[in-house]
């Protein structure tokens, strides 16, 4: 979470002066100058937290700083001192706190929490180095990391076909202690790690460390016969989470042989030779008979056509929208991003329906040149704080989503 922070130095001036009388030869003689020690002066550090209305709309809300940030701590030091902390419970929406910082080249640590006086969970903690230069005011710029209390998985789509090589896009989601969502520029202040086990090893997921918000992991099948695949999902002090996706359906086997025996052909009896026939004496002519009528031919019935099954229309290809989030951190058209919904062998129009403008206003508008498929790219315009999805569908029942979140906030200076 970056969240710059602007530093106002007071410049320290050192004066000398000298007076005297009488002769300038009784003077005494100059000395020689003195070493001054490390001079330090007060830094004055700000930081903006922004606030839900409702507990529901904090846990919903993907947040910049955390909204349930309640104290800061700073801890500063310089090369060859020890480093000292001062810490300072938020006020309303926002946490200051002073400390001295050493004239020189000094590292900075920024810690934020949900307890007073820097108790309670650790949120998110930043660090840097800067060189701190009397008589000028010195920005100094921290990126926040989160730190990661609770993590979520979902699959898309969250069953494949069984028997068939296939694809499942896993987006991960790390939350703090308080269930706020965790989102980028920052990263996670400790990364999540992916394992997947399945009974035959047919699964694999790449990559297996997810460091910054927003990253997703794909889960790839070989097709070979199995009942699915299960995702776990771990990171230094978090309860691990899990994800199964099945693979369901699919084509039947074809039927192997049964293995009866082949039938013995019967064999041909031989032919009985015929004897020679004995001559007869010369018969006497028998009289012609009338002739038999030749009998008239019965018509063959017309056979009836067997009608031709229509096929029954297949739901095609899953939908695959990339990425599959948008994170938002100042609104305007010149903050736009896009998304591509994508489906194989799909000749019609993609359908977009969102829930980016609630009761309390448009978080964002969707729009796109072209809806028709196999492949549409969609942009997202962001316009006020909040969160939202975005559904594409095809005609066949198939449906992709896109999460959207737009976060506006900024650092004050004293």
């Amino acid at each position: 979470m970056m969240h710059r922070i602007l530093v106002a130095l007071c410049c320290v001036s050192l004066f000398a002066a000298c007076s005297g009388g009488g002769n300038m030869a009784s003077l005494p003689a100059a000395s020689p100058p003195q070493a001054l020690p490390a001079a330090s002066a007060p830094v004055a550090f700000t930081v903006i937290v922004p606030r839900a209305a409702t507990a529901s709309a904090r846990s919903a809300k993907p947040k910049y700083v955390s909204p349930s940030t309640q104290s800061i701590a700073i801890s500063v030091a310089s090369a060859g001192a020890n480093a000292t902390t001062n810490t300072a419970n938020c006020a309303a929406s926002q946490c200051t706190v002073n400390i001295e910082a050493p004239i020189g080249y000094d590292s900075f640590t920024i810690s934020l929490y949900d307890g007073q006086n820097g108790s309670g969970n650790l949120l998110s903690t930043g660090s840097t180095s800067q060189s701190v230069i009397a008589g000028m005011n010195n920005a100094i710029g921290v990126t926040f990391n989160g730190v990661a209390a609770k993590i979520a998985l979902q699959g898309n789509p969250a069953s494949l076909p069984a028997g068939s090589i296939g694809t499942s896009t896993i987006t991960v989601t790390g939350m703090d202690a308080d269930g706020n969502i965790i989102i980028a520029p920052g990263g996670y202040a400790s990364a999540i790690t992916l394992a997947v086990s399945n009974a035959s090893g047919t699964a694999s997921i790449s990559p297996v460390t997810i460091a910054q918000p927003g990253q997703t992991a794909t889960l790839s099948y070989d097709g070979r016969p199995a009942s699915g695949a299960t995702i776990t999902a771990s990171a230094p002090g978090v309860a691990t989470t899990q994800l199964t996706v099945a693979f369901t359906g699919g084509p039947t086997p074809a039927p192997t042989s049964s293995g009866l025996p082949t039938a013995t052909p019967i064999p041909t009896a031989a032919p009985t030779p015929t004897q020679a026939p004995t001559a007869a004496p010369t018969p006497t002519a028998a009289p012609t008979s009338a002739p038999t009528p030749t009998p008239t031919p019965t018509a063959a019935p017309t056979a009836t056509p067997v009608p031709t099954p229509v096929p029954t229309a297949t739901p095609g290809s899953p939908i695959v929208v990339t990425p599959s989030s948008l994170n938002f951190f100042a609104a305007g058209s010149a903050y736009n991003q896009t998304f591509n919904a994508s489906e194989s062998g799909y000749a019609g129009s993609f359908i977009e329906t969102d829930t980016c403008n609630p009761g309390s206003g448009t978080i964002a508008s969707v729009s796109t040149a072209s809806a028709s498929g196999p492949s549409a790219t969609f942009t997202v315009t962001p316009q006020n704080a909040g969160s939202c999805t975005v559904t594409i569908k095809d005609s066949n029942g198939n449906s992709a989503g896109v999460t959207v979140g737009v976060t506006i906030s900024q650092g004050v200076i004293n």
